[in-house]
């Protein structure tokens, strides 16, 4: 009966998204514990029941040659867009970005170092790859960045060295307003989304939904989003899916939420789940918008 009432709850309430794909399961703490005990964090579960964010399958969207018109509309447009995704998914749904792209390829060739030079990292490289290999260049710094995560989508940080123009940075409220007067249709509609998914964010702020949940490790992410898809993009997604296929570490669930079970703290966390609904919404329309 209980189970019944939670997902006519969550039907009625979640979004129909076109970028994020997601779904929802319901775990008593023994199925819960099975889920995580190959993590060791089987004892961390007391709850008696939780609600899992299911995440089921991963589709890869690209932003491509859209990028272009974000940067023309205003330097600091396209890293705010990110920004402001990088933001909504730490409060909602796991994605893989462009950053954690980035992240990624540097922990399976550099070492870890996101900002490894090409010197260093062809001292590694060749150590792994043979000093002769022709891959080497291919996996250099300065040819996988600029298709996986170009400076474009980051704030500038440090010293300019001779740059001219406004500085790339962050965009306040009051600018991306004003571009959402200004500019063309589209930099319009992706503004007036970016305002939305902010202020959902904004709502969100006291939200605990997720202080006492377990991540999960998942296989699968709500969506990946990607600078150029045909570049690394499916390499680096096999090779994550070989090695947790070998590995059996992940799981098909983003989090487990423990449920309340405190008559008074049930409609907070109802309350908390709603707020995760908009942020959901707003962030699928925004990533709708800037990538195919």
């Amino acid at each position: 009966m209980f189970a019944e009432a939670m997902f006519a709850w969550l039907r009625r309430r979640t979004p129909t998204c076109k970028r994020l794909l997601f779904g929802f399961a319901l775990l008593d703490q023994a199925a819960a514990r099975d889920q995580v005990d190959q993590f060791g964090w089987e004892t961390d579960l007391s709850a008696p029941l939780y609600l899992a964010i299911e995440l089921p399958h991963e589709q890869i969207f690209e932003i491509g040659a859209r990028m272009h018109p974000l940067q023309r509309a205003h330097p600091g447009l396209l890293c705010s867009v990110m920004a402001l995704i990088n933001e909504a998914s730490c409060n909602s749904l796991f994605l893989r970005t462009p950053s954690y792209f980035l992240e990624m390829f540097a922990r399976w060739w550099w070492d870890w170092d996101e900002g490894v030079s090409d010197e260093n990292a062809r001292e590694s490289l060749a150590d792994r790859l043979g000093a002769d290999s022709e891959d080497i260049e291919r996996y250099l710094p300065s040819n996988v960045r600029p298709v996986l995560a170009p400076e474009e989508m980051f704030p500038e940080r440090g010293k300019r060295k001779g740059r001219k123009g406004p500085r790339r940075s962050v965009l306040k409220r009051s600018e991306v307003l004003e571009l959402a007067r200004s500019s063309s249709r589209w930099i319009q509609r992706v503004c007036r989304a970016m305002l939305q998914l902010e202020d959902a964010l904004q709502r969100a702020k006291g939200s605990k939904l997720f202080e006492h949940s377990q991540w999960a490790e998942p296989a699968y992410s709500a969506a990946s989003i990607a600078v150029f898809s045909e570049e690394w993009i499916g390499e680096l997604l096999d090779d994550h899916f070989e090695c947790i296929s070998n590995s059996g570490e992940a799981t098909m669930y983003q989090v487990l939420i423990p449920l309340a079970s405190d008559p008074q703290q049930v409609p907070k966390q109802y309350e908390d789940l709603s707020r995760m609904f908009e942020i959901v919404k707003a962030l699928d329309q925004l990533l709708t918008i800037i990538s195919r």
